[in-house]
Formats: C-alpha cells, structure tokens, sequence
C-alpha cells in the first residue's frame, strides 16, 4: 500500500513540475511577443517621422545646364584662297602707283618688285599649310601668255595673274583668279568665276600688303 502511494505522489509532483515548466516557457514567450511589438511601435513610429520630414523638403531645382560653347569658326580654303588674291591685288596697286599707274606685264617683273622693296610676305598656304612667298612661282602662275587647264593637282590652290596688254605690250589693267582644292577655278557662292582687278588707284598707297 505504501508502495502505491509512493507511485502516485512521485506522479504527482511529476506532474507539478511539467506544468511549472509550461507555464515558465508561456511566460517567455509573453515576454518576447511583448518585447518585438514594442520594437514594432518603435519602428513605426521612426518609419512617421522619416515620411514627414522627406514630405517637408522642396525639391531644389535642377542646376541650370550650360551649353557647349561652339568651336572656332574656320575659314574654308576657298576663303583663305580669295584673302591670298585680295593681298595680290593690294600689291600690284602698290606696283601702279610706284609706275605712272602701269601693271606689271609679267610674273616675274612683280617678284622683282617686291622683293627688291622688301614686300613679298610670308603667307600660309590654304591647302599644304606650309609658309611659302606670296608672290613667287610656286605659288603664282603668269596666263599672260600661256593658258592653263583645270584639275591638274599641282595648279591646286594657286593664284593666277594675267596682264592686260595694249598694243604696245603695256599693262593698263589686269585680271587675278585662283584654283580651289580641287584644282577647278575659284568661283563665288553663286557660282560665278571669282576674278579680282584694279581697284582706285591711291597715290599715296602704303608699301605693305593688307593684314
């Protein structure tokens, strides 16, 4: 009999200590589900605050964008071509008004001129860019007395002379006109042949070509 009594109460006290446990694991729990809900409130409540204050900023404005400034104009070679015939024609105004108002009835009596009056500039070739003489063979062609075809590629960028003679082989005028890249005679915008000729004659014109 007190064997059975034994059993039973080691059953029960078994029993008390199954339960204390339960009831200690149910009451951490309580306590972790208290404590992440109040980790929940706390972020929520953070997650507000940040809301209200991305709200609250304007946006500033975009920063105005700059435009690229545009590259340096570059002068074509058909321009700097006419410019090299503007600067022989200044030159050989020079000439008429060192000559009773005569042109010179050759290449050649041109080159002696301003080389011997320290006048001849050094000038950028349009085409090579190399610095060459502006008044020379290399550069200048004389059609006095010859003619010449175009599309040659030597004659590419160089300057025609030709002297308008009298009667008595004198120059009273003359015509200046220019190959292009393309060895084709220099023509305008619209088309035309590009020739240059006598401008008023100064008597006081100044023994340098134009800038």
């Amino acid at each position: 009999m007190s064997l059975l009594m034994a059993v039973l109460l080691i059953l029960v006290m078994a029993s008390l200590l199954i339960n204390l446990s339960s009831g200690a694991q149910v009451g951490q729990v309580r306590q972790e589900n208290l404590r992440l809900r109040q980790e929940m409130e706390s972020l929520r409540k953070e997650y507000h605050v940040l809301l209200a204050h991305v709200q609250s900023v304007k946006p500033s404005a975009p920063a105005p964008v700059k435009a690229p400034e545009p590259p340096p104009a570059r002068i074509s070679p058909p321009e700097q071509i006419h410019t090299l015939l503007q600067q022989l024609q200044h030159l050989l105004m020079v000439y008429a008004s060192q000559h009773n108002g005569q042109f010179p009835d050759s290449l050649d009596a041109l080159i002696a001129f301003v080389d011997s009056n320290n006048l001849n500039p050094l000038v950028i070739h349009p085409l090579t860019q190399t610095e060459q003489l502006l008044v020379s063979s290399q550069h200048c062609l004389d059609i006095t007395h010859h003619t010449v075809e175009e599309g040659k590629k030597d004659q590419a960028g160089k300057l025609l002379y030709q002297a308008n003679l009298d009667a008595l082989g004198i120059a009273e005028s003359f015509t200046l006109a220019a190959f292009d890249q393309d060895s084709l005679l220099l023509r305008t915008p619209e088309g035309n042949l590009l020739t240059l000729g006598p401008t008023e004659l100064q008597a006081d014109a100044e023994l340098a070509p134009p800038a």
